[in-house]
């Protein structure tokens, strides 16, 4: 039988070889052997976060987000407020649990790389107290950013708010006292740092609130009131357990006894973690998160810009050689992630970062490709476009996001309208050659609509790896939907260009994009067609005063508007926020551009344009778009020598 490879990834994970024995017998689920296995499971959850005094342990059948879901449904109540601290995927998750399940939830956010600020939390519960409940993440999955628990465990306690904490990847190896720290609920599962099999998730639940829980939750399977009446009244689980996964989870917690508990177990984590970030650095690769907020469970490194480095090689060749890796999770910069977790030693990790030296010597991308390497756009003309505002400082190399979540309803298009293809090149692979050329590295694409097929055709086009693709699952309704779930990497920082998916275009139009002056920018074109389907930028002199389909301010002239746009670090921050307003405030229907008019209509001098009347483009919205596109936009692109 072939050895195992060894697991360097989040969960599931590499487990010790007595924890995989340990699933070699039969049990029934309610015969007396396996009643007192289930009761020694409890009181070991209990006593690795201190809570025996305090909270009860209710194990469920499933995943970590089963945990979550069942936790949210049956302590926050339909009258109750939720208030969800997200900097990350899992985060976010959380407040979409909340919203199918019809509870009332609000947000507040933080950059992937930037810890929760409890002075900022603090703020938020003094201003609303109509919040009952605060729910954080205590270490982010996503990055491997650890949130300052304590802090604000002791801020919530003292607004005299309920608190529930998703303690997934740190449960078992990072500090968590329930004696200490004031936590109505944690959260956490079987496959993370207590080192079992994939199969339970658990809640240790303040002994108090879970009795204040009946029929809360709208959920029969997920109800934890019940499922712990169930424990107390006879020491068995309300449906079929997983048998082998208890006892396997089980071993896990004698072995982490075993070695010393949390502390122990952490120490080691500690040891691995050094010696794959120092090994990673000598080869080149950053890692993604500041030391300070680092969590030594998973390391995120930002993948290098070097054009011939392809994640999918790198995990091919790891693999082959027995080791496996995650990709990345990030919205805001591409990815990859290692973790430091399951039983593991830190010489495994010397043999991966050798490893990693061998794919990538055979790969040849080199070591010296240096991931922190910034390119910036070089201005090739001296030119004076006609813009309004400000001009804005040299800033770093921009993000850029591609809306590509529609059905494309007036095409009858089976795919998304990104995927149409022109000169046997599709709309995609013409953004990403664009941007390529002017060096945007760092692509988002917000998907809804067969993301199937867009995946596909990045793995075709070698950019799977380095492309991040953004999940709209109400794709159907409006377009600042899409928007809205981009604001993570809208809030991420640094420059953003803004670009609809569905237009076919002179590449030269993101030079002059990134190069213009003012701090945000909108493409503008003097030949508009009548009507009101185009998105119109107005006028006054040569100040922005509306942007619309049906313009209500007074103005002097107007163009149309390419759909792409550029925004300054602290626009599209502002950006992300009018867009999450407009969802969570009941305005899914509307457009992206309603968001972007907000903005301007408020900063009208923070605002110009550039005009590229000169450069052929049309956006795909009718089939008279595709004709025109193949006869007329597309041979003038093919004349075209491009810079």
């Amino acid at each position: 039988m072939p050895e195992s490879p060894l697991l360097f990834t989040p969960g599931p994970l590499t487990t010790q070889l007595e924890t995989r024995r340990a699933m070699l017998n039969d049990w029934g689920s309610r015969e007396p052997a396996f009643i007192a296995m289930t009761a020694e499971l409890r009181r070991r959850l209990l006593e690795v976060a201190g809570g025996r005094s305090s909270h009860v342990a209710i194990p469920l059948q499933g995943s970590g987000t089963f945990i979550v879901e069942a936790a949210i449904g049956t302590l926050v109540r339909p009258s109750d407020a939720l208030l969800v601290l997200a900097n990350g995927a899992y985060g976010e998750r959380m407040i979409e649990i909340a919203k199918r399940l019809g509870r009332r939830v609000e947000a507040l956010r933080w950059p992937e790389n930037q810890a929760a600020d409890p002075g900022r939390v603090e703020r938020a519960l003094a201003d609303n107290p109509a919040i009952t409940h605060v729910a954080l993440v205590h270490c982010e999955t996503t990055s491997g950013l650890i949130n300052p628990l304590a802090e604000v465990a002791a801020v919530v306690a003292q607004q005299r708010r309920a608190f529930i904490v998703d303690a997934m990847s740190s449960f078992g190896a990072l500090p968590l006292d329930l004696r200490a720290t004031p936590i109505t609920a944690l959260l956490a599962s079987s496959n993370k740092c207590l080192e079992g099999v994939p199969g339970i998730a658990f809640a240790l639940i303040e002994k108090n609130a879970i009795e204040l829980a009946k029929g809360v939750a709208p959920s029969l399977s997920l109800d934890l009131y019940d499922q712990w009446r169930g424990f107390e009244s006879n020491g068995q689980w309300r449906f079929t357990p997983p048998v082998q996964v208890v006892a396997a989870l089980l071993e896990a917690l004698r072995d982490l006894e075993a070695e010393g508990g949390p502390a122990a177990r952490l120490q080691r984590y500690r040891k691995n973690f050094r010696t794959l970030t120092e090994g990673m650095r000598r080869l080149g690769f950053r890692v993604f998160l500041d030391e300070g907020i680092q969590a030594p469970i998973i390391v995120t490194f930002v993948t290098p810009e070097d054009p011939r480095f392809c994640f999918d090689d790198l995990y091919a060749g790891l693999a082959a050689r027995g080791f496996i890796i995650y990709p990345g999770k990030l919205t805001q910069a591409q990815s990859f992630r290692i973790g430091c977790i399951g039983a593991l030693h830190a010489e495994d990790f010397d043999r991966l970062v050798a490893a990693v030296a061998d794919v990538m010597a055979d790969l040849g991308p080199a070591a010296a490709a240096r991931v922190d390497t910034v390119r910036h756009v070089s201005c090739r003309e001296d030119r004076s476009p006609r813009v309004s505002g400000s001009t804005a400082a040299a800033s770093p190399s921009p993000s850029a996001i591609i809306l590509a979540a529609g059905v494309g309803r007036r095409l009858g298009h089976a795919v998304p309208k990104v995927l149409l293809e022109f000169g046997g090149k599709s709309l995609l692979e013409r953004h990403l050659t664009a941007l390529h050329a002017n060096n945007v590295r760092n692509v988002a694409v917000t998907v809804g609509h067969r993301p199937d097929l867009i995946r596909a055709e990045l793995r075709r086009l070698g950019a799977l790896d380095r492309v991040a693709l953004i999940e709209n699952p109400r794709y159907r309704e409006g377009s600042v939907v899409s928007l809205a779930v981009q604001r993570a990497r809208l809030a991420a920082g640094q420059p953003v260009l803004l670009m609809d998916g569905d237009v076919l275009y002179d590449g030269r139009m993101l030079a002059r994009l990134l190069q213009a002056a003012p701090e945000n920018v909108l493409l503008f074109d003097q030949a508009i067609e009548p009507g009101d389907e185009p998105v119109k930028i107005c006028l006054h002199g040569e100040v922005i005063v509306d942007f619309d389909k049906v313009p209500e301010r007074a103005h002097d002239r107007h163009g149309e508007s390419v759909g792409f746009f550029r925004f300054s670090a602290g626009m599209a921050t502002a950006l992300a926020e009018r867009a999450t307003a407009y969802v969570e405030g009941g305005r899914a229907g509307a457009e992206y551009e309603a968001a972007i008019r907000d903005l301007i209509l408020a900063h009208p001098d923070r605002f110009g344009y550039e005009d590229i009347s000169d450069l052929p483009w049309t956006e795909i919205d009718f089939q008279a778009d595709v004709v025109r596109a193949r006869q007329e936009i597309l041979p003038r692109l093919q004349e075209m020598v491009y810079a």
